[in-house]
């Protein structure tokens, strides 16, 4: 017989964890504590564009908000009820998914068991994520499919921990906005454009707007024969986007920069303005001036794009 110490380790094993099975008469029941999910790897809602017997191909419905971390490798797959887009998980089927291929387009295959698949629907929703902490090993002893008993994502995050998350959904609409940048004009926008007269004259920031989900109006009233200081181009300063702000601010400060200097994403030196007021006389600067994918020798997964400071520095948005 077992005993209570006994009992009392299993339980506590199992509130500390993240995620777990049991089995009873309707089928397993897959249950999951709602900690666990603030730091998972990869939370992200799809919808399935296609399928095949053991695959799925899968799109992000926002894809302004896409996690670079998700590579290959192996996932929980919760997929929604048909017709459900507002997270009711309680009645969702959670089931062991392989990611194999993410490619640019953001196309994703995922391999999941046939009986899963078969009562999978076009444009049904779903949601993929991985634990942290989480192994391979572990991941593959999740069920191939099971309901889910409860899951909390949302409801009960702090103040801080939401200013956290759009954050990180700003960041990645800009990080969205330099790979577009990236692929028309095959490599990323100098970290600052000089002037004639050798001071800094505009930002990256301001170079990217129009990609991606970026307002293209502001470029399109910007002088850029003149810095972004001058009498016409300060008004920009307040009509900061929104992506690029504080999330509790309408200041014209931004927290999102890019590190600039040798083996980074960006040369220090930047660009020369060659006095031609067309925008695209900022994009082509020289060659030591931008960077390609291609300069990253280290990979990308080891080479910063952007970052964030405090609101003590106090940066405005327009200024280099």
């Amino acid at each position: 017989m077992e005993s209570v110490r006994q009992r009392n380790l299993k339980t506590n094993r199992r509130r500390r964890g993240t995620a777990g099975h049991d089995h009873n008469d309707a089928g397993p029941m897959l249950w999951v504590r709602y900690a666990a999910w603030q730091k998972a790897r990869g939370l992200q809602r799809f919808a399935v564009t296609s399928k095949r017997r053991d695959t799925l191909t899968i799109r992000p419905t926002n894809p302004e908000s896409w996690d670079w971390r998700i590579t290959e490798g192996y996932y929980l797959a919760i997929i929604l009820p048909v017709g459900t887009t507002n997270g009711l998980l309680n009645r969702s089927t959670a089931a062991l998914a392989q990611v194999q291929s993410v490619p640019r387009n953001l196309a994703v295959t995922l391999s999941l068991a046939p009986e899963v698949i078969k009562q999978v629907k076009k444009g049904q929703q779903l949601l993929i994520l991985r634990p942290p902490g989480s192994t391979t090993h572990g991941m593959r002893r999740i069920p191939k499919t099971a309901r889910v008993k409860h899951i909390d994502l949302f409801s009960k995050l702090s103040a801080d921990k939401r200013q956290a998350v759009i954050m990180a959904d700003r960041m990645r609409v800009i990080g969205k906005a330099l790979y577009s940048y990236h692929d028309v004009h095959g490599h990323f926008p100098p970290a600052v454009v000089y002037g004639p007269d050798g001071k800094p004259w505009h930002s990256w920031r301001m170079l990217i707007m129009g990609y991606g989900k970026l307002d293209i109006k502001i470029p399109n009233r910007c002088r850029y024969d003149e810095p972004w200081n001058s009498k016409y181009n300060r008004q920009f300063i307040e009509e900061c986007p929104e992506q690029f702000r504080f999330p509790d601010s309408k200041s014209g400060n931004t927290p999102f920069v890019v590190v600039t200097g040798k083996k980074t994403a960006f040369p220090a030196q930047g660009a020369k303005f060659d006095g031609n007021v067309n925008r695209q006389a900022l994009i082509y600067g020289s060659a030591k001036s931008t960077n390609t994918l291609e300069d990253f020798v280290d990979g990308l997964s080891y080479t910063f794009l952007l970052g964030t400071v405090g609101r003590d520095l106090k940066i405005l948005w327009t200024k280099p």
